[in-house]
């Protein structure tokens, strides 16, 4: 047994799956590098189709899920219904952080370190406190100040990616809010990236069903921090397909991965003007969202979306 198991009680992970195979295959690979993978529970929460065309996809999805071996112990939950991201994350994560009080979540596009779990269950045991709201594996293109020297950094911006939190930092988030309008609001939201209060109010009218920006307004309300490594332990395979961010500005979303914590030292950064500014580089609105925003408020943004979509597949 290693040292890792001896000395913490490892943290479940949740994985939130819907119908992408590919992916799967290649995260689960890389997880099952990881030494600690055979001590680890694994849930697998397994959303249901939207309709007829995503059945033969799901289905295919969990006979690849049903097959996987190399965990402690897996538990496969699969809705009848399709719940939608926000909704699965939010029951699924709750399920798991009720029975075990802390959780480790991944999203199906990402390929981990092979020190991933390690990290994840480190940083959990050594970070909890009342200031730290989660753990991020993952870190985007940041160029360091000479002189820092911490392997960690600290914003007031949650990462969706691949993540770790406590029960005690999870009770505390209201899923219903009600945005305050003003200009005070608006500048102290976006101190993490300019994109942040446009998710928030595009939450508010309907235009998307994000747990994560609800996630991330929580904490700021809070004045949290979430603790990224210095160097990410994970990159995000969706990127170079139909990802979040789709193909602008990619090269600063993934960096190099560790795959070593032979000399990491766990101690609590404090925050850095400098780290932060380099930091918002990635996530600050760029000319093609603002056009976005544009065809949001003309009701334009979903038809000319679809036939975006048909275009790249008829190319």
């Amino acid at each position: 047994m290693d040292i890792v198991t001896n000395q913490y009680n490892l943290s479940p992970i949740a994985i939130f799956v819907y119908n992408r195979t590919d992916n799967l295959k290649n995260l689960f690979d890389s997880l099952l590098k990881n030494k600690e993978a055979k001590d680890t529970i694994l849930y697998i929460f397994s959303d249901g189709p939207k309709g007829e065309n995503d059945l033969k996809k799901v289905n295919e999805v969990r006979k690849f899920i049903n097959s996987i071996e190399g965990f402690k112990k897996i538990e496969i939950i699969e809705s009848t219904i399709n719940k939608g991201l926000a909704k699965s994350i939010i029951e699924g994560v709750t399920k798991v952080i009720n029975i075990h009080g802390k959780i480790i979540v991944l999203e199906d596009d990402l390929i981990v370190s092979n020190v991933f779990i390690e990290y994840m269950n480190k940083s959990l045991e050594k970070f909890k406190g009342e200031k730290i709201w989660s753990i991020s594996a993952y870190s985007p293109r940041i160029d360091f100040p000479q002189n820092y020297l911490n392997d960690f950094y600290i914003t007031m911006r949650a990462c969706s990616w691949g993540w770790a939190t406590w029960k005690k930092q999870w009770d505390t988030v209201t899923w219903e809010i009600e945005i305050n309008k003003n200009k005070k609001l608006k500048k102290a939201f976006n101190q993490c990236g300019t994109d942040m209060y446009n998710m928030l109010l595009n939450q508010e009218k309907g235009y998307i069903d994000s747990w994560a920006i609800r996630w991330c307004y929580s904490q700021f309300i809070q004045k949290k921090y979430t603790i990224y490594p210095k160097k990410s332990l994970l990159r995000n395979e969706g990127l170079s397909k139909e990802g979040t961010h789709g193909s602008i500005n990619n090269h600063r979303f993934n960096s190099g991965v560790q795959n070593s914590l032979k000399d990491v030292i766990f101690l609590i950064p404090q925050h850095n003007k400098s780290i932060q500014k380099e930091f918002n580089k990635a996530y600050d609105l760029k000319f093609i969202n603002y056009i976005g925003i544009f065809l949001r408020a003309v009701k334009l943004y979903s038809p000319i979306k679809k036939m975006y979509k048909k275009i790249r597949r008829i190319i």
